[in-house]
């Protein structure tokens, strides 16, 4: 029993992300739950604290009352107040959760929950706010957060196969698309708020993929980058030890001897009659003679030499 309670506490503290939040609206549900079942049981008052979690814990669509109470945009994404729906919810952020967290990893998941949350938030207060149809109220549910991973991990992998019931496979994009659309056949429904939420995510949903799709790109193309120009500085490097093979084969094969002059200094010299073998260098075979000006001292990683004959010799 021990042994458990470890594994328990180990998971909730040290866990994963998605592990975490698991465990904080279970633990959120089962505090609730607890109190309100002793409370009533003792005081025979079935209200007392589900008005305390209203107040204190869920998003009201008045902005006035939000602004007296400006942390339930955070609240309310971890609250339930009702068995079937926190075990909807926490199902299908586990198996969502754990599809997206291989791709984009357990702080992106962490945070697109999170703005997920606050977007559907949001949404839900201005709708709530401009619709002559929708009467004042509050939420609790995670299921902003939920859908809006959900959405995301349709778009980063839309054709990933997905079992509904163990029995018919669909592909991801498909049960998103289908969830998004009944939202938006309910909007009018009891349930209004909770259907708002849930688009409000799907919302951030797109854009955080979005950005995602173009940090990713921005990085294949520095990746691309930095390879050509490491790909250059080897080529360059290379460059070097070629034009000193060539200058030896030059030397050895061209029927020239150089006479008082480095190795490290010398510029190709090719057995023609006369051409221009680098910028301000001329060869003029009759006259036996390399004559050079000084130009761009860095022209292709070649010595310039000063501005004079060096003589050679016909062997």
């Amino acid at each position: 029993m021990s042994e458990f309670f470890d594994r328990v506490k180990h998971d909730a503290f040290k866990g994963d992300y998605l592990t975490r939040l698991l465990y904080l609206n279970i633990a959120v549900f089962l505090a609730y739950s607890l109190t309100n079942a002793f409370t009533s049981l003792f005081t025979g008052n079935f209200g007392l604290i589900p008005n305390i979690a209203d107040n204190l814990l869920a998003l009201p669509s008045s902005p006035f009352r939000f602004a007296l109470r400006p942390w339930t945009i955070l609240t309310y994404m971890f609250t339930h107040f009702g068995f079937r729906h926190i075990l909807f919810n926490m199902i299908i952020l586990y198996f969502s959760g754990k599809m997206l967290m291989e791709y984009l990893g357990e702080r992106r998941m962490l945070a697109l929950y999170i703005y997920g949350g606050i977007g559907g938030g949001v949404l839900y207060i201005i709708l709530y706010n401009i619709s002559p149809i929708l009467t004042s109220g509050s939420m609790v549910g995670a299921s902003a957060g939920v859908i809006a991973i959900l959405v995301a991990g349709a778009l980063y992998m839309p054709n990933m196969p997905v079992r509904l019931w163990g029995i018919f496979e669909v592909k991801y994009w498909m049960l998103a698309a289908g969830l998004v659309l009944l939202d938006v056949l309910n909007l009018t429904s009891a349930n209004a708020g909770g259907h708002i939420a849930h688009l409000g995510g799907a919302i951030v949903a797109f854009f955080f993929i979005r950005k995602e799709d173009r940090l990713l790109s921005l990085n294949y193309k520095r990746r691309f980058f930095v390879t050509l120009f490491s790909v250059a500085e080897k080529v360059s490097s290379l460059h070097l030890l070629v034009d000193k093979f060539f200058q030896f084969l030059l030397l050895l094969f061209g029927q020239l001897r150089l006479s008082d002059f480095p190795l490290s200094e010398i510029i190709y010299v090719l057995p023609v009659e006369r051409m221009v073998v680098a910028e301000g260098v001329e060869f003029d075979r009759s006259l036996r003679r390399v004559c050079c000006q000084e130009r761009d001292p860095d022209w292709l990683h070649v010595h310039v030499l000063a501005c004079e004959c060096v003589e050679f010799e016909t062997i």
